[in-house]
């Protein structure tokens, strides 16, 4: 009798039209077992409470939420194959690159047999810096700056004076009159707990990827 993989199950759920609920299964797997996978699946997440925020809000039309709904549940269709497939996880600009990827593995088979060789080189032609040791301190310790602008999902306007909580009072940040914040997380963060308050009201609380991409648009209810 053919054993019932956890993937099967993600795909039943999507059979049944249960996305969310897939989504969910998806995210939970990866956080235990398949941790390669888990920022595509948080983010597939993030994409479905932003869906069902914006429907509330009345943003989109059912059109527009059929539309999302079909390509959220498309891409948890894909990264479950790719899971079923043992493939690196692919952003939708990655996909075209799909081919070349086949030959990173004979690649890397090169890079590793060049390792002990260059270690040699780099030994005999570079003395060990004393600083070494406070070289890679500055650079787990290092940040990076994010820039992004919080606007209300109904007509996108600019909301001013909106406090940003990280992580439970890790850091916060309020916007200017535009709308717009600056934070620095640590370059090692992949995600956070985000808070955002506006006129003492909590209008977001959930967790988000850390990246340029999401954190340059926040959106908060009307």
């Amino acid at each position: 009798m053919p054993t019932t993989q956890p993937t099967d199950e993600i795909k039943a759920l999507l059979s049944q039209g249960r996305t969310e609920d897939a989504a969910d299964y998806l995210l939970a797997m990866a956080n235990d077992s398949k941790k390669p996978y888990y920022h595509s699946a948080l983010l597939l997440k993030n994409r479905i409470e932003s869906l069902q925020q914006q429907a509330i809000e009345g943003v989109l039309s059912q059109a527009e939420q059929n539309l999302e709904w079909a390509r959220i549940t498309k891409s948890i269709l894909d990264l479950t194959e790719q899971i079923e497939r043992n493939e690196l996880p692919l952003s939708p600009g990655q996909l075209a690159e799909a081919g070349g990827r086949r030959r990173l593995p004979m690649l890397a088979k090169v890079l590793l047999a060049l390792i002990p060789l260059l270690g040699l080189l780099a030994w005999l032609v570079f003395p060990k810096s004393p600083d070494a040791t406070n070289t890679n301190d500055e650079q787990i310790a290092k940040t990076i700056t994010y820039q992004g602008q919080v606007i209300r999902a109904s007509d996108r306007s600019p909301v001013a004076g909106a406090l940003l909580d990280i992580n439970h009072g890790e850091l916060k940040v309020e916007t200017n009159a535009d709308g717009a914040y600056e934070i620095a997380l640590p370059a090692d963060y992949d995600d956070i707990y985000l808070e955002i308050y506006f006129q003492g009201e909590l209008k977001v609380n959930r967790r988000v990827i850390v990246s340029r991409e999401v954190l340059q648009e926040l959106k908060i209810p009307k």
